[in-house]
């Protein structure tokens, strides 16, 4: 079997590259920018006042100073005057700076007098003042290529004037369950069945980064897998299969595919979850990811493979143990870890407790997957590398 990194490498060397695509603000959550972001012009782009409060010029920053207002200037409006010595302007937040302002004193920190002001704090030159293009100059990158959108980025390419953005261009992907025993969530169960739930949480995962599925169903019949197969292959170019890949009478997705004239790249791992994980490529780019049927085995593999060729590499980070972990087996272990912070703001991972690969609840509130080697022991307080899931808390 290979490794971990062996079948990672094998599946990354034949990841589909798909162009780019440009797309508007309300819809770049989550996706990843295809090229560099500059910006169009000075930021800010005038100055203007970081606080409501009255502008004044460079001989009356003292403490004290008695000025007379002379006038109001709001958010969008243009100062029609400069500022002269022994005046002030009152000054709105976002509001330009009239010429001759060295400073803004906050609104907070004067005295009003009848017309006057009197200040009760000394300020240096810049005070409250947001300099033209001090954040960048026209010109400046703000956003690098491979950057993922999230709403402080959606927030920087909107206040730069851009509606939309050019993203990495997305799968079309279908999900396909099979096995005689799965039933569709609403319908009433009987011995012998299990709700699926796959399917649905592939494609929760998938739209963390924008990407829509198809979601199909099929019982273990062996010439019904590959029709569901060839049905979805001639809208999609990559498939995710759940179940049906070990040896049993029952199992024929591997059987399907390769009728299909689909060439295995992988086929199984030596990982715990997710053995029986296999990788096959067709005709035109046609992809086969399939996962195994046990709901965490599934979304661990989907992790550790899928979201990498699919979407971006996994984060990973070193990280202190906050609990044991022991691998007695001789494939590497992905241990479902909760993510937290000690006293001193170390990253510390809590290993969940081994439920097997069936479990449902294996993954809630789960935020990375521990790595723990073949035939080692992780103590309490060691460092360990860990993986950090997409969909982790707080993501």
């Amino acid at each position: 079997m290979l490794s971990y990194l062996e079948a990672l490498d094998r599946i990354m060397a034949t990841r589909p590259e798909l162009p780019p695509e440009t797309v508007f603000l309300d819809r770049l959550i989550g996706r990843t920018l295809a090229s560099d972001v500059k910006s169009k012009f000075d930021l800010p782009f005038f100055t203007n006042s970081a606080v409501d409060g009255y502008a004044i010029a460079a001989t009356d920053l003292d403490s004290k100073a008695r000025l007379r207002v002379v006038g109001t200037i709001a958010a969008g409006d243009v100062p029609a005057s400069s500022l002269t010595p022994g005046t002030a302007l009152r000054t709105m937040t976002g509001a330009p700076v009239p010429e001759g302002a060295a400073a803004v004193v906050m609104q907070e920190d004067v005295i009003a007098d009848e017309g006057d002001i009197v200040l009760q704090t000394a300020l240096h030159p810049g005070k409250n003042i947001r300099a033209k293009g001090k954040e960048f100059r026209a010109g400046d990158l703000v956003l690098e290529r491979g950057t993922v959108v999230t709403p402080p980025v959606v927030s920087s390419l909107a206040g730069m004037g851009y509606q939309e953005a050019d993203v990495l261009g997305l799968p079309s992907v279908a999900v396909l369950a099979t096995g005689d025993e799965l039933l569709s969530p609403g319908g009433e169960a009987r011995d012998g069945q299990v709700y699926e739930s796959n399917t649905f949480a592939l494609q929760a995962s998938l739209r963390c980064a924008g990407v829509s599925t198809t979601l199909e169903l099929v019982g273990d019949d062996r010439s019904a897998v590959v029709r569901a197969l060839s049905r979805l292959y001639e809208h999609h170019d990559i498939v995710l299969t759940c179940g049906g890949l070990s040896v049993g009478l029952f199992d024929h997705v591997r059987d399907a595919l390769t009728e299909l004239g689909f060439q295995w790249e992988v086929e199984r791992v030596a990982i715990k979850p997710g053995k029986p994980f296999s990788y096959a490529v067709g005709e035109g780019g046609k992809r086969a990811y399939c996962l195994p049927g046990n709901p965490m085995s599934a979304l661990v593999t989907f992790a550790l493979f899928v979201w990498p060729a699919l979407i971006r590499p996994l984060a990973r980070t070193t990280a202190v143990m906050a609990n044991d972990a022991v691998n007695h087996g001789d494939r590497t272990e992905f241990v479902p870890s909760v993510v937290l912070s000690d006293a001193s703001g170390r990253l510390t991972v809590d290993p969940s407790p081994t439920l097997g690969s069936h479990a449902l609840a294996g993954l809630v509130g789960c935020g990375a997957l521990l790595e723990v080697p073949p035939k080692s022991c992780l103590g309490k307080g060691d460092r360990a590398s860990a993986l950090l899931l997409p969909w982790r808390p707080g993501w």
